[in-house]
């Protein structure tokens, strides 16, 4: 499922916009992320609100009000040996219970099938 967000890279210490540009994020959204362990995904703040998102992150000053709203969605852990499963598992053991205010692993399903693949595509359009 493709999100509207801001693709991120976090490498462990810092967050980073898919060109290699510091993303500005607040103390207590840092502090959320595992250290040392490196992660891919969006900053989301929901359907359609994608210059939301970007006017938020892309501010050099972070205000933690607009930042409250603002997951990081992980869909990857590219450090991590093994398939895609065993990497977002990995992600989401790093992550820990404690952080869902700030972020949380994509949900991943393994297609079964061109119908499922159809459900998913009807399942995705509804949400719109």
């Amino acid at each position: 499922e493709k999100l509207d967000g801001m693709r991120a890279v976090w490498d462990g210490a810092a967050l980073y916009s898919r060109v290699g540009n510091p993303i500005a994020a607040p103390a207590y959204f840092i502090e959320a992320l595992p250290r040392g362990f490196k992660l891919d995904g969006e900053l989301f703040l929901g359907r359609g609100r994608f210059q939301d998102v970007m006017s938020v992150c892309r501010s050099q000053v972070p205000n933690e009000t607009n930042w409250r709203q603002v997951r990081y969605v992980v869909f990857d852990a590219p450090s991590v040996g093994g398939g895609i499963a065993d990497r977002l598992a990995a992600a989401a053991r790093e992550l820990g219970t404690g952080v869902s205010h700030v972020a949380h692993v994509h949900p991943h399903e393994v297609c079964t099938g061109v119908e499922h693949v159809y459900r998913e595509l009807d399942r995705v359009i509804a949400l719109d």
